[in-house]
């Protein structure tokens, strides 16, 4: 009879994970309390009008976390005229429509911008895209809903008939900077400015089957930025303390997110795009194409293909990839494309 032997790594892990039933209960005291605050726009910002939105928290003896924070948005989805929709309105929701209501969000810190997206709608629609899971569709607080064969008359009840145009998001901020996404750990002591940018239109965040007879607006009735504030235990306010005491230098790296948009001419069959990038090293290049899909209920959180059928990018006198990447959409071929996609997800 053959005999098997377990090897040594397996066995200690077995015996750690349900064989030793006398190991101690180890309580993390770390942190004695976590509680929500609540940050409002400052005096004369506008929810509904074109112009700046501001969050700002001035320089407090305070542990926050902007990790976990988010944006919470109550809005209305009403026809023109403020009258309600009925589910014979074949209008509703973008994919990601909340974000779609700025132009640009900016998060600074005592003074000094630390990161800036254009176009906060698509930018974040396109690393969520390449990033959530399939799990994400429809289980989230951002309006996160894919296009998918009769998702319109999905949303029709969701939006319109169940709650009858009352909407209510949770915007995680990790859904449109990098920095909050990357960055995990408390910050103390410092002024934080959030800024958005209200986009004088709000035909993006919506979609419509026959925008000649069906249209709608999205208003906003109320707009907090709200941040997890921590307590640490006696003894790691004294550790930490002592660290900003020292005046050691606490090192926050991330990666910024930027977007840019280029209108290529009718009829161009070649066309080069110059970026410009302030930062040191490019990590990805994320590259769509939309054709009439701005500012007409036709969609905005939908991409076109536009026939494309070679591309590269070149980047200090250096190609990526060395040979143009290959397109033949008639054929379904898109599979290196696919592949450098999931590359982000790692």
């Amino acid at each position: 009879m053959a005999e098997s032997k377990i090897p040594r790594s397996f066995a200690l892990e077995a015996f750690d994970r349900i064989l030793n039933i006398d190991a101690p209960i180890i309580q993390d005291t770390s942190i004695q309390k976590e509680n929500l605050i609540s940050i409002f726009p400052s005096s004369g910002s506008s929810l509904n009008q074109h112009g700046e939105i501001n969050f700002i928290i001035e320089t407090c003896d305070q542990y926050l976390l902007l990790h976990k924070s988010y944006i919470y948005l109550e809005a209305s989805l009403t026809k023109l005229d403020s009258t309600a929709l009925n589910e014979a309105d074949e209008v509703t929701l973008s994919n990601n429509a909340p974000m779609f209501l700025f132009d640009r969000a900016t998060y600074s810190m005592d003074g000094m911008q630390v990161e800036n997206v254009i176009d906060p709608g698509r930018a974040s629609l396109m690393k969520g895209l390449l990033t959530y899971s399939s799990t994400m569709n429809k289980q989230n607080t951002f309006g996160w809903i894919l296009e998918t064969k009769d998702i319109m008359t999905y949303k029709i009840n969701k939006y319109t008939k169940n709650i009858k145009g009352n909407l209510t998001f949770c915007i995680p901020l990790t859904h449109i900077f990098g920095f909050s996404e990357c960055y995990n750990r408390i910050i103390y002591g410092r002024k934080h400015q959030l800024s958005l940018y209200r986009s004088p239109e709000n035909k993006n965040s919506i979609t419509s089957s026959d925008p000649t007879k069906f249209t709608a607006k999205m208003t906003i009735n109320k707009l907090q930025w709200i941040i997890p504030k921590i307590m640490p235990s006696l003894e790691m306010q004294n550790k930490l303390l002592n660290l900003f005491e020292s005046n050691k230098l606490v090192q926050m790296p991330f990666i910024s997110r930027q977007f840019e948009s280029y209108n290529i001419p009718n009829g161009n069959r070649e066309f080069t795009w110059k970026l410009g990038t302030k930062y040191d090293k490019i990590k990805y290049i994320v590259l769509s194409f939309q054709t009439a899909r701005d500012n007409n209920y036709l969609n905005a959180a939908k991409f076109d293909n536009c026939g494309l059928e070679e591309i590269y990018v070149e980047l200090n006198s250096e190609r990526y990839p060395y040979e143009c990447l290959k397109f033949d959409f008639d054929k379904f071929n898109a599979v290196q494309q696919y592949n450098f996609a999931k590359e982000i997800q790692k």
